[in-house]
């Protein structure tokens, strides 16, 4: 966790970054999927149930997958805390 990157958040501060399918972000889609957190990832990157399909079609998430779910322009850095706040609003899935 000593490397994680670091962003100032406006609501709360010097914080963790992690990153979330914007669709979560604004509220479009209510199913969260991610890996499990653990020790090493607290914040696993997260996306939601439109975007999961794209990964559920190919089994992984790779050039094809990612393209087809548009994540270069999906991708929204947030701080842990708005992180853990998001997902306590959603439905979670654990991969």
């Amino acid at each position: 966790m000593s490397n994680a990157e670091k962003i100032n958040c406006l609501e709360h501060g010097e914080a963790i970054t992690t990153d979330v399918c914007d669709h979560l972000n604004k509220g479009e889609n209510h199913e969260w999927h991610c890996r499990e957190p653990d020790a090493e990832t607290p914040w696993p990157d997260s996306w939601c149930g439109i975007c999961h399909q794209h990964f559920e079609d190919e089994g992984e998430w790779n050039e094809f997958s990612e393209v087809a779910a548009d994540l270069p322009h999906h991708i929204k850095l947030l701080c842990n805390q708005c992180y853990e706040n998001l997902r306590a609003k959603c439905n979670v899935h654990f991969i």
